[in-house]
């Protein structure tokens, strides 16, 4: 029994002597799988940030500041045509040709007729204004119409014109109403209206004028610079008529400085012929 136990003692050694170098083997083993698995994870995984260039900036263009055109100042000395003329010239309204007829201010205000309705010159020593003719237009009637009371004339002969073209131009005019009218109300306030009339249309055209309808008026004097347009193929100038109409009840329509000119279309006349009576 000894002998037997002797014999278990063995082989127990040496199973114990051959599972040692196994042991070590499978320690090794594992050491080397774990520190596979730690470097994979502490291994940086985070892709690397993009880095995005500056933008460059689009160079801009400061554009240059607009400088105004130079004004020739207006010398109240000078001739009224002459005063007008200048400033026209600085609103960009250069070398018109004078449509409205007359060889001074007294010439062309004579012809502005009168149309059933009575006509006195006035007398402007006292009123401290740059023109030196003016007449008062005095309307004591009703009209069937308000077009057939007025003062009206024709555009200055042999100017060639074209359909499209500009008049512009200047008046001063102030008014009173006076009382006893049955088609107007003695507290409205008396008016005027504008318009270039021909016969090629059967006068049906207006002209576009500017200001345009039925405008009222004060009693102090008030400068209106006015423009209206050729709307019809005319053979000559002078079968344009301009007008202002007066029938609107009973009332007394001074008008004075009156002068126009005539410009061909183009986009700077346009331009300027806005900014100056719109």
């Amino acid at each position: 029994m000894k002998k037997n136990f002797k014999l278990k003692l063995i082989a127990l050694f040496l199973c114990a002597v051959m599972l040692v170098p196994m042991t070590f083997a499978c320690g090794k083993s594992g050491d080397t799988g774990s520190t596979t698995a730690a470097g994979t994870d502490s291994a940086d995984t985070t892709p690397a940030p993009t880095t995005i260039p500056p933008t460059t900036p689009v160079p801009t263009t400061t554009a240059e500041p607009t400088t105004p055109a130079p004004t020739e100042p207006i010398d109240p000395n000078l001739p009224y045509w002459q005063q007008i003329q200048i400033e026209l010239a600085n609103n960009g309204l250069k070398n018109g040709v004078q449509i409205l007829p007359g060889t001074d201010e007294a010439d062309l205000m004579k012809k502005l007729g009168a149309n059933a309705c009575k006509k006195t010159e006035l007398d402007l020593s006292q009123d401290n204004v740059p023109f030196t003719s003016a007449y008062r237009y005095s309307v004591t009637t009703d009209p069937t119409n308000w077009w057939e009371i007025g003062c009206s004339m024709s555009l200055q002969k042999d100017v060639p014109i074209q359909n499209g073209d500009l008049v512009v131009g200047v008046m001063w005019i102030k008014g009173v109403r006076n009382p006893g009218s049955t088609l107007v109300d003695d507290s409205e306030d008396p008016e005027y209206h504008l318009a270039l009339k021909t016969p090629t249309d059967n006068w049906g055209s207006e002209g576009e004028m500017s200001p345009s309808g039925d405008v009222p008026l004060t009693d102090t004097w008030q400068q209106v610079w006015f423009s209206g347009r050729i709307l019809n193929d005319e053979t000559q100038s002078s079968t344009i008529s301009f007008n202002i109409y007066l029938g609107f009840g009973f009332q007394d329509v001074d008008i004075g400085g009156l002068i126009a000119y005539y410009y061909p279309s183009t986009d700077d006349t346009e331009k300027a012929v806005i900014n100056l009576t719109y």
